[in-house]
């Protein structure tokens, strides 16, 4: 009942936004930035209702994406958790990694935290300490306290 609750007020703010499905669906890269803060928030909750329900599946995976196409900072830091760690996602720890680092450069420290691990330990990828380290300090400057005393 809590879910089409949510799902009415959901259409209810695309509805207020002035989108409807029989519009002409304009791919991220052509949306301004005002579109993309509206529909990154909304996107992201679809996918966690959509995690709930499902667990971390392909269609998961993709709402995630698709809230990391809108610039969602957590949406890219769960995408790439995904492509590690979920048993029913093929593993790609080179595209996991640069959605840690998008979700990083989006503002997410989590996110710079598991990149920075993914460079040090060389997780399906090569090591790189340097890189390693970089991303650490991006948690810190986030504002991660374990980061900042490393």
């Amino acid at each position: 009942m809590i879910v089409k609750i949510w799902l009415i007020g959901l259409l209810s703010i695309v509805s207020l936004a002035g989108w409807s499905s029989a519009q002409e669906t304009k791919p991220p890269s052509e949306l301004s930035d005002e579109e993309k803060a509206v529909l990154a928030p909304i996107t992201f909750e679809i996918a966690e209702l959509r995690k709930e329900v499902s667990g971390y599946t392909q269609d998961t995976f993709e709402i995630y994406m698709a809230a990391c196409d809108y610039d969602h900072a957590v949406g890219c830091q769960i995408a790439g958790f995904i492509l590690f760690f979920s048993n029913d996602v093929a593993r790609d720890p080179q595209r996991g990694l640069e959605l840690y680092e998008r979700g990083c450069r989006l503002g997410e420290a989590n996110a710079c935290i598991a990149a920075g691990h993914v460079h040090e330990v060389g997780d399906g990828v090569p090591a790189d300490e340097q890189q390693a380290v970089e991303f650490f300090k991006m948690a810190c400057d986030l504002g991660s306290k374990l980061m900042c005393k490393s």
